[in-house]
């Protein structure tokens, strides 16, 4: 085993800490958001204040998350986010934005705004009656870039380092850090059906994820990031559209 390799095994404790203060923190926003907005038929404008506050708070968390990991594994850290071609990104993405559209489409992975009494839905439907174009490149950028980029640092560089030296095989270690990232998006509505559905396409979704990062040393996790905030711009995007094109 390379030096490389014992290092990318080796446990790194410290570096889950702040990455999943950070996540209990993000779960810890959604349930005072469901508390807050209590029903669906809640004033938009209320609902975005509550977003607002929400994509505001992400910002320290995630400051803390990504400078305390490059501090500890700058080189390690750039390599696999960083060092991917311009063409293999352009695929990567296109590729996630062709396969959510169908999913969607298709029904088997449906964007959970299109649920009823999804809190989404009123802050689009602010933004498109308010022309709050702040609130959408705020929201955009959230979801599309800061989001993803802490999220599978956290777990697909981060945690599934200490995850892979537990348990004997990558596939294993890739399964159960999906495990945690789909419960950590599905505790705040636990018996809700579409989250419920949204969780198992996560879980799914996270194996194959989870391997390209662990075996790919150069950009593997930066592959990780693009699926993932193509797939939130996607989501976010459609929605925005759909309201756009609501008769008036």
């Amino acid at each position: 085993m390379t030096n490389a390799q014992s290092e990318w095994k080796r446990p790194t404790w410290t570096l889950v800490l702040v990455p999943g203060l950070y996540v209990l923190g993000l779960v810890g926003a959604a349930l005072v958001q469901r508390q807050m907005l209590g029903h669906p038929s809640a004033p938009d404008r209320v609902v975005a204040t509550v977003l607002w506050l929400q994509l505001l708070g992400r910002c320290p968390a995630a400051v803390a998350a990504l400078a305390l990991i490059a501090w500890r594994k700058p080189d390690d850290l750039r390599s696999r986010v960083l060092d991917l071609t311009l063409a293999t990104g352009m695929r990567v993405v296109l590729l996630t934005v062709f396969v959510s559209l169908v999913f969607n489409a298709s029904g088997l992975w449906p964007f959970l705004w299109r649920w009823p009494q999804f809190a989404d839905y009123s802050l689009a439907t602010h933004i498109v009656k308010q022309g709050a174009i702040g609130l959408a490149v705020l929201w955009l950028v959230a979801v599309g870039f800061l989001t993803p980029l802490v999220e599978e640092i956290s777990f697909r560089f981060a945690f599934i380092q200490t995850v892979r030296k537990a348990v004997s095989t990558d596939i294993r270690a890739a399964f159960l850090v999906g495990v945690v990232f789909a419960a950590a998006h599905l505790v705040a509505n636990p018996t809700s059906r579409p989250h419920l559905i949204n969780a198992a396409w996560l879980l799914a979704w996270s194996v194959p994820v989870g391997l390209v990062a662990l075996q790919r040393p150069r950009g593997g996790v930066g592959i990780a990031t693009l699926c993932h905030g193509a797939r939130n711009i996607t989501d976010v995007a459609m929605l925005l559209a759909s309201v756009v094109a609501m008769p008036k």
